[in-house]
């Protein structure tokens, strides 16, 4: 059975390795390892990820199998969103699970998740970013109810690259 559970204060250690790993396994071999090591160092420190979890407004969590951790969710509320920043709206900043457990459901429990805990925010739309450059993910979201609404562009090791914007409406 999924769990999804707040990262607490005393697991950020678990949280980085996790972060690490996934990121790793998603983007190493489109920027090399040098690139991806360097974002990891930078942005997922120990002092960054500790300012994320107590600001009360971005939310991260563990997905575990059992007590096996076997990805996470980071969800931001409006004024602390990466791009956007639209009052009744959450964004899915981050949703990854390990390369080994991919293909089993679990991304769709997931999503479930995230639409049940934004309306319980008291929120009625979710938007994310995904790379263009990823179709798996792309039509995953589609195939969740999700449609794209625009584009943005971020920073790669390897220069500019492209997301679209992808939003749903969640129903009353």
């Amino acid at each position: 059975m999924l769990i999804i559970e707040p990262v607490l204060p005393n697991e950020l250690m678990d949280l980085q390795e996790i972060m690490a790993t996934t990121f790793r396994d998603s983007y190493e071999n489109i920027d090399g390892k040098q690139a991806i090591d360097l974002y990891i160092k930078e942005h997922f420190s120990q002092d960054r990820l500790k300012k994320l979890i107590s600001n009360g407004k971005q939310h991260l969590y563990f997905v575990k199998i059992d007590k096996t951790i076997i990805g996470y969710i980071q969800i931001n509320e409006p004024g602390y969103q990466s791009d956007l920043d639209e009052q009744n709206c959450i964004e899915i900043q981050r949703i990854y699970l390990n390369k080994e457990v991919q293909g089993n459901g679990y991304g769709t429990q997931m999503m479930a998740w995230v639409e049940r805990e934004t309306k319980n925010l008291g929120y009625s739309r979710i938007w994310l970013g995904v790379w263009k450059l990823n179709p798996r993910a792309v039509q995953f979201y589609i195939d969740q109810g999700f449609s794209i609404f625009g584009t943005h562009s971020f920073p790669m090791a390897s220069g500019q690259d492209s997301d679209y914007l992808m939003e749903k409406i969640l129903a009353e």
